[in-house]
Formats: structure tokens, sequence, C-alpha cells
């Protein structure tokens, strides 16, 4: 869980990508799980896989800290990973992916 608190707050860029995605509700649950206007959450509505382009230029772009993945595009979430988290094998798909440094993390 990503925990937003304590002295000199930073904003935190987040997003959620998938098709057909501006009723997602996920803008809404972060601005009320993120304190004072902290977080700022983009979608990225990509109409088919080739509109994505470079996971990492996502990130790159709006200098996000989290990027959510939602359907069509949760299959392909693995091949972006370099490296997965302990909860990857009990979970399953990959839904959630960070940047760190050159790696993108799942």
């Amino acid at each position: 869980m990503l925990k937003v608190q304590g002295p000199g707050l930073q904003r935190v860029n987040l997003a959620l990508l998938g098709r057909e995605i501006t009723h997602s509700l996920s803008p809404a649950v972060y601005k009320n799980l993120i304190p004072n206007k902290l977080a700022k959450y983009f979608l990225f509505d990509c109409v088919d896989y080739s509109s994505i382009g470079n996971v990492q230029d996502l990130f790159l772009c709006r200098d996000l800290r989290g990027l959510s993945i939602t359907t069509p595009y949760k299959p392909w979430a693995s091949y972006w990973v370099d490296e997965y988290s302990s909860e990857f094998e009990f979970v399953g798909p990959v839904n959630t992916i960070k940047l760190e440094g050159a790696k993108v993390l799942g």
C-alpha cells in the first residue's frame, strides 16, 4: 500500500492503463485514499496494444510513481516487467507496475 504522510510531502502521480476506462472509479478512489490533493491520477485509455508503445515512456511522460493495468492489457503486463514481487506467484497476473531506475517492477 502506498503511504503518503509526514512533513515535506510531494505530489504522487499514478495512472490506470486500459481500454474504454473513462468510467473508471480509480481516480475517485485514490482521491479519497491520498489526502490533501497529493495525488494526481491519469487515465491512459488505449485503443489497441500497439498504441501503448514503450511502457517506460508512459512513466516518464507523466512522472508516474505507479501504473495499474486493467482489461484488456493485463495479460501483456508480464512482458513489460523486468522483476516480479513475491506476491506475483500467489496472485497471478500483474496488475500494478512501477519503474525503479531502468527496471519495471511488477
